[in-house]
């Protein structure tokens, strides 16, 4: 009975030393890097471009990149709160929360927070902060600075907020299908939409990949949406490959291209899973095996987690 016992706590602590390691592993798949650009209007989150309402610019004199505080707040699903009275931009998620007082352009002190030092200023109304400020107040990782025309954070994906733009397109059977109305359907927990060409030989290769998974998923509410990219005269080839390939699922046509535009698809193959709140909650800039295998992982994940 005593040898038992023993094994079983042999066992228990062998179960306790893996699972950190194994939860550590999981979460470290679906890391996400937020880029910011010298002078641009523009963040990439993981390769995905997103437009900013102002530009990242370099405070020459302390030799520091300077982001606003609001927009990449927003994109961390801070919730941000303005007291004119007092002067106060007040910073909440459920991850963190700080406060800045704003005493003048060149005098701030930041509430709820030990950061000693940090390198804020005022400019046309809006918060600026360095990078080293951003990392601390937002509990975030910064990479080490190698390009110096950009600067990289790190944090969970699951941390990001990015709106899915709502589009109307025909399918290749001359059906309507509306992304939001769709979305609103109870059979449909999560949409993958795949953004590829005919005559991409990376898409071609894709497809059984993505036919796989639509199969494998179809009972857990997971729709695979195909959005053809071809230009006019390409339908009989497209056809056939789809025939070819077994895709049973739906394919809509993005003949213009006006729907990889707004979702600033930065070529194909290229696919965004699409929440019911209408969010892009996972991306990847390509889809070979790798990519997918860590897309059945980060649905697998967040399936269990309903």
């Amino acid at each position: 009975m005593k040898t038992k016992w023993i094994s079983l706590a042999v066992a228990f602590f062998v179960i306790s030393s893996i699972l950190p390691v194994f939860s550590k592993t999981t979460t470290k798949n679906f890391l996400c890097d937020l880029t910011f650009y010298k002078n641009k209007y523009v963040f990439k989150i993981q390769g995905h471009p997103i437009e900013m309402p102002v530009k990242v610019y370099v405070d020459e004199d302390a030799d520091l990149y300077m982001i606003p505080l609001r927009f990449l707040a927003n994109s961390l699903r801070y919730d941000v709160q303005w007291d004119s009275a007092r002067s106060i931009a007040s910073f909440s998620s459920q991850w963190n929360q700080f406060s800045i007082k704003i005493n003048n352009e060149d005098s701030f002190h930041i509430l709820s927070s030990s950061y000693p030092l940090p390198h804020i200023t005022l400019q046309h109304d809006r918060i600026y902060a360095d990078a080293s400020t951003i990392e601390n107040l937002f509990d975030i990782s910064i990479h080490d600075l190698q390009d110096p025309n950009s600067v990289t954070f790190s944090t969970l994906r699951e941390r990001i907020y990015i709106e899915a733009p709502n589009f109307v397109l025909k399918d290749t059977h001359g059906y309507t299908f509306d992304l939001y109305k769709e979305l609103e359907k109870p059979k449909n927990e999560f949409i993958i939409l795949n953004f590829y060409a005919t005559r991409c030989p990376f898409c071609l290769k894709a497809l059984p990949m993505l036919v796989k998974l639509s199969d494998d998923y179809k009972e857990q509410n997971i729709s695979v949406v195909g959005v053809n990219t071809d230009t006019a005269g390409q339908e009989n080839d497209r056809d056939e490959k789809l025939e070819k390939y077994g895709v049973q699922y739906t394919v809509v046509q993005d003949i213009n291209n006006n729907v990889y535009d707004r979702y600033r698809v930065a070529g194909v193959p290229n696919f965004y899973v699409i929440s019911p709140s209408h969010e892009i909650v996972y991306h990847s800039l390509v889809a070979d095996e790798e990519q997918i295998q860590l897309l059945r992982d980060w649905l697998d994940l967040h399936l269990k987690e309903l």
